[in-house]
């Protein structure tokens, strides 16, 4: 799951790197109170001209769909969780790759990597999106707002008399 929160968004265990059977991921919007958070249910995230969709693992420009891969996929989803934050390179290899996965960690952090950039536009000498820390990690920099998802019509049910009328709100 993702949260947003003061700005921030979370991935759960259950999202982090990992697609349920179906492939479906959700997000949550936190809202802080004086008291503690209130979860909203949102299902995309959007920066700049781009949406993120992460029950159907989607990104989109302007509306139409950019493809991206799985991995490049999780670092965005990652680097989304807490924007304008350090996300360390460690961070990222558990989510993306796992604790018990021996993969050539650089090379593939670096591909994942240029994909995403390709994929948004973005470089790595001006960034618009993901900034690098050398050595370090990786920070997301752009805005980043949940979209709330569209109320479902509701029927009511109104009785006159001998007849009953429906009709959806």
């Amino acid at each position: 799951m993702i949260a947003i929160r003061e700005g921030s968004i979370r991935i759960d265990s259950q999202a982090q790197g990992q697609k349920s059977g179906n492939g479906a991921r959700s997000i949550a919007e936190t809202e802080s109170s004086g008291s503690g958070q209130v979860a909203v249910a949102a299902t995309r995230v959007r920066f700049g001209p781009f949406e993120v969709d992460l029950p159907t693992c989607e990104l989109r420009k302007f509306g139409i769909r950019v493809k991206l891969q799985y991995q490049p996929f999780t670092l965005l989803a990652t680097l989304l969780e807490r924007p304008g934050e350090l996300v360390a390179r460690q961070v990222l290899q558990e989510r993306i790759w796992g604790k018990a996965t021996v993969v050539d960690f650089d090379h593939g952090l670096g591909t994942a990597l240029n994909k995403l950039r390709e994929a948004l536009g973005d470089s790595p000498a001006h960034p618009l999106y993901i900034e690098t820390v050398p050595r370090l990690g990786y920070r997301f920099i752009a805005p980043v707002q949940a979209i709330e998802p569209a109320a479902p019509p509701r029927a009511v049910v109104e009785v006159t008399g001998n007849q009953d009328r429906k009709s959806v709100v």
